[in-house]
């Protein structure tokens, strides 16, 4: 097995109030992959809309308050 090469992404995201939040996260450059050698199949994994509906309901159903979903995605650099 080998390993692949990642770099660091750096953010600044500034807050309401003016404040600055520095974000860091660390990236594998995915496009160095080799078919056959470093995976078989490619896949992404998607929620169905019928499980968002049953979380949904089920707050609904406990009367249960929902601020936000929050849904991350990661990104191959």
């Amino acid at each position: 097995k080998r390993t692949f090469p990642k770099k660091w992404v750096y953010t600044i995201k500034e807050g309401e109030r003016g404040h600055k939040r520095y974000k860091a996260r660390l990236v594998v450059k995915g496009f160095a992959q080799k078919l056959g050698i470093d995976f078989g199949e490619i896949f992404s994994p998607v929620v169905k809309m019928t499980s968002i509906h049953t979380i949904l309901s089920l707050f609904a159903a406990e009367d249960l308050h929902l601020e936000h979903l929050d849904v991350k995605t990661d990104f191959l650099h």
